[in-house]
């Protein structure tokens, strides 16, 4: 089963093609894809697909999506009876049906091997990004592991900031610090000193990571041929202070 959210389509601003959230301290934005721009005779429909597998990240994602009245189909991973994602699910000829795709992690939560191979081929064609809507500070993701320097548990009572890529990129809004509160949790890690052929790591919310003098990545924008994901490397729920600051740019 899925479900079709019910914002009208008329109050859609810019969804997760540059992806943003409305907050009072911090701004924050997501660089230009630099994969092959969509062909001009391509279609993409003003749509977001979220994956959903009932975690607090991603359904704090799909609150603030209905909050700016942003259409989206959420797709639950516990559904039995859920739609495949397919090639003629995500798109038929040129025309995309969706401009963003939110999923629990990099490899799609517990989507199949052939499901994830069709959605990012999806991505590809189309130039469609994705959120990853939390994961693990690895090489996969264009990050070292928290390890040397790095940190991996509660971000309580610890402040984040907006570089200045990620300002420039959408969190223009966001002015100051983050404050992370009760509840947090994460990982620290610094962008790999050699990216894979054709990859790239921008961090765009950093944290100072504990007991060094170093900057670990909280939010990242990464980019491989034909791809592009923002990183959440941080626990997020929809009450916390730091998401209500964050969250707007996140979509955006």
């Amino acid at each position: 089963m899925h479900r079709t959210s019910s914002a009208s389509p008329n109050r859609l601003g810019a969804a997760l093609v540059g992806l943003m959230i409305v907050a009072t301290v911090a701004v924050l934005v997501v660089p230009r894809l630099v994969a092959a721009a969509p062909s001009p005779t391509n279609r993409i429909d003003m749509r977001v697909l979220v994956v959903d597998d009932g975690g607090p990240n991603v359904t704090a994602i799909a609150a603030e999506l209905q909050r700016e009245g942003v259409p989206y189909t959420d797709v639950s991973l516990a559904s039995t009876s859920r739609p495949a994602i397919t090639p003629a699910f995500l798109s038929s000829g040129s025309e995309a049906f969706y401009q963003g795709v939110v999923l629990p992690n990099e490899t799609g939560g517990s989507l199949s091997s052939t499901e994830l191979s069709a959605l990012l081929a999806f991505e590809s064609n189309f130039g469609i990004r994705e959120i990853d809507a939390y994961t693990w500070a690895h090489p996969a993701v264009g990050l070292n592991y928290a390890q040397s320097p790095g940190y991996v548990g509660a971000l309580d009572g610890m402040t984040a900031t907006v570089t200045a890529a990620g300002q420039a990129a959408g969190w223009t809004y966001l002015n100051g610090p983050v404050p992370f509160t009760p509840g947090s949790y994460g990982y620290l890690a610094t962008p790999l000193a050699t990216q894979a052929t054709g990859a790239s790591f921008t961090t765009l919310v950093t944290m100072p990571i504990p007991s060094s003098t170093a900057v670990g990545s909280v939010v990242g924008d990464y980019k491989t041929t034909g791809r592009e994901q923002l990183v959440v490397t941080t626990s997020l729920s929809d009450g916390q202070g730091q998401f209500k600051l964050l969250a707007h740019g996140l979509i955006t």
